[in-house]
């Protein structure tokens, strides 16, 4: 019997990446890893799990031709820089839960809020389509899903949304929790914040920690802080303009948003050459740049009162919490979505055993009120 080909046994090459880009690029994902997963047919759904069967194979052939392939872990991961105590992604995002390769790639622009389902690629459809000034602000309880995204069976799904009144939103009524559910200070991450899995999108107040820098352009044009190996580069990425749906200043002003609303707009770093760093408000319609912080446990200052532990992580069962002076007064745990699953007094005791046996195996995030502040962290349930 004759033994098939390479080609015959995996398919060429060029078969494999269109594979790909068939069954996957165009298979809608708006949640990274573990959320939840949006198609707009089965059709779809056939092409994807065609396409893994078949993309097992083909990682099998690359790896024996010694050949590599762009994006997959390179682009969810990031080593990060620590600039000013806050850890920083060094790259922009490319898409939902991914890193562009480079960091001078300049990325993705997102309109605040939105959770990535293609709006944000620079080529992108505008809602309304035409080409004058049009609004397509999305209202209506039915035509939002319980995190107050655009659910894909609306024709604004996907889409940039033009909007020129006033507040110049995509979205009616407002909601100020897209980003962050927690607070300034005490941040949470929500599931339609874009960051890859161990990243969110930064406040206003870690975003104001950027200081001192110089403006280049090498490798392209941006702007600069820290030093040597210990630097970050943010990319004059430009904006997409609310009103048209064009993009501006590419190469020339960086806008890089943060997740805090100031009344009806909200937050974002704005560089350029000629005036330097600063904090502005701007509409929620504008598209700008995202880049993240680390996800890391973050809260009130603990030297005065000692260190909040939580035992065991990951646990099965019960968490043993011990706050040494520091008292804490009552505890909520929430699911990665914000949802509150739990709320427990611990009478302004030190030592608190929470069960949580029942809950379903997963990440959960335990918010501690205490007499001085607010704590979150981060527990893995077996």
């Amino acid at each position: 019997m004759e033994t098939p080909s390479a080609n015959e046994r995996f398919g060429t090459m060029a078969d494999n990446a269109l594979l790909l880009q068939n069954g996957l690029i165009n298979f809608i994902l708006t949640r990274t890893a573990g959320d939840r997963i949006k198609t707009a047919d089965n059709n779809m759904i056939n092409k994807f799990i065609f396409s893994v069967k078949r993309l097992n194979t083909f990682f099998v052939l690359l790896a024996f031709l010694g050949l590599s392939i762009c994006g997959t872990q390179a682009q969810t991961q990031d080593e990060g820089v620590n600039i000013n105590g806050i850890k920083w992604a060094t790259r922009n995002l490319d898409a939902h839960g991914r890193f562009v390769e480079k960091p001078e790639d300049h990325g993705a622009l997102f309109q605040w809020g939105r959770t990535g389902d293609g709006h944000e690629q620079r080529t992108s459809i505008n809602y309304p389509t035409n080409t004058s000034t049009g609004n397509g602000v999305v209202s209506g309880s039915e035509n939002f899903d319980e995190y107050g995204q655009i659910v894909n069976t609306h024709e604004a799904y996907g889409k940039f949304i033009k909007q020129s009144d006033a507040p110049q939103d995509w979205r009616s009524p407002q909601n100020d929790a897209l980003w962050n559910s927690g607070s300034e200070s005490v941040p949470a991450k929500t599931a339609n914040d874009p960051c890859p899995a161990g990243w969110r999108l930064p406040t206003k107040t870690e975003l104001a920690s950027l200081s001192g820098g110089v403006w280049t352009n090498t490798p392209v044009a941006g702007f600069s802080f820290g030093s040597g190996n210990n630097s970050l580069f943010l990319p004059a990425a430009g904006y997409r303009g609310s009103v048209d749906g064009n993009i501006y200043h590419n190469s020339t002003y960086c806008m890089y948003w943060s997740s805090t609303p100031i009344g009806t707009e909200a937050s974002y770093l704005y560089i350029s050459s000629s005036f330097g760093v600063n904090m502005l408000t701007g509409n929620r319609s504008t598209s700008r740049s995202v880049r993240c912080v680390s996800d890391d446990a973050v809260g009130i200052n603990e030297i005065e009162n000692g260190k909040i532990i939580i035992y065991p992580n990951p646990t099965t069962g019960n968490l043993r919490i011990e706050s040494g002076k520091l008292k804490i007064d009552n505890i909520d745990i929430f699911d990665v979505y914000g949802r509150k699953l739990l709320s427990t007094l611990s009478l302004r005791s030190q030592y608190t055993t929470i069960d949580i046996s029942h809950l379903p195996a997963g990440v959960y995030i335990v918010k501690l009120y205490t007499e001085s502040g607010e704590m979150i962290k981060k527990v893995l349930k077996e």
